[in-house]
């Protein structure tokens, strides 16, 4: 399943549960289902993205939605005695 960035080109708007705004929103997984919803919703600019996410321009930073990979548990120290 590919990872999409997403604009929207009104200052907000949402569709599939997801707020968007004009900052980039990076979608990771994302069902074809989904991925033609998003896509042909006039109001979004939708970009399938490589393996690796690109930076966003100008510096700004992306939000994540959608499902990652899980946080490893950190094993605590030792108690120094």
């Amino acid at each position: 399943m590919p990872n999409i960035s997403v604009t929207s080109r009104p200052e907000s708007f949402r569709r599939a549960g997801i707020r968007f705004t004009r900052t980039p929103t990076i979608v990771k997984n994302v069902d074809e289902k989904s991925l033609k919803t998003l896509a042909g919703e006039p109001n979004l600019n939708v970009k399938v993205l490589p393996d690796e996410p690109e930076s966003p321009p100008s510096g700004a930073k992306p939000k994540l939605v959608g499902k990652t990979e899980p946080k490893t548990e950190k094993t605590p120290k030792p108690a120094v005695k």
